[in-house]
């Protein structure tokens, strides 16, 4: 892919994720929606953070790409526009290098192709089968379902199960939260705002109470 290429898809990636976070009745949904409005193209992710997350490994990336190949329903622009741009994205071991399964690539933010020094957004995936065991960080945080399910764990709340492209689980500054898929992988828009530093990002046991019925 050329160089003007890569930066169409990420363009038109960058256009449908601001487009349905702006649906989200969330602040951290529409501050991210607005840095993806403006952001200002940087090119290939920096570096500097290349170094600190090297790519996911060769296996993980080949389920990634035959996901990609294939992906669950429901079809929509938003999928069609990432399934363009994914091989264009620096796919890291997501959280933080510690869950070798799990890919995220970073659209926007310190280390994106768009330049964000208050926000971090991109695309997640989890294969299908997979717990993504409890964990925290700095950020407040918000993942919206692309395609597959999953079921959404985090501490004081009830499981939930969202369905692709209607909602989004919101994830508050180190609140312990997992994430469990079954028969289907998981694509999200992922996004991070206030703190977003990498370092603050850790595994952690699972809560006593991990959700109320209130």
């Amino acid at each position: 892919m050329t160089e003007c290429a890569e930066r169409e898809s990420v363009a038109l990636l960058a256009g449908g994720a601001a487009g349905v976070l702006r649906g989200v009745d969330l602040q951290t949904a529409q501050t991210v929606a607005r840095e993806l409005e403006k952001a200002q193209w940087r090119g290939k992710t920096s570096g500097a953070f290349c170094r600190q997350f090297p790519q996911a490994g060769g296996g993980t990336l080949a389920v990634l790409f035959a996901f990609f190949d294939s992906p669950p329903p429901p079809p929509s622009p938003l999928l069609a526009a990432a399934q363009t741009a994914a091989r264009a994205l620096h796919w890291r071991t997501a959280g933080g290098g510690k869950v070798p399964a799990l890919a995220a690539a970073e659209l926007i933010g310190p280390g994106g192709m768009l330049e964000s020094d208050c926000c971090r957004a991109g695309l997640f995936f989890q294969p299908a089968g997979f717990f993504y065991s409890w964990h925290r960080h700095a950020a407040e945080e918000i993942h919206f379902p692309v395609c597959g399910k999953a079921q959404w764990l985090a501490a004081g709340k009830k499981p939930q199960t969202i369905a692709p492209m209607t909602a989004a689980a919101h994830h508050l500054p180190r609140q312990p939260h997992a994430t469990r898929t079954t028969t289907e992988a998981l694509l999200t828009v992922w996004a991070w705002t206030g703190d977003t530093a990498m370092e603050t990002y850790e595994m952690c046991a699972a809560p006593e109470v991990a959700f109320c019925d209130g």
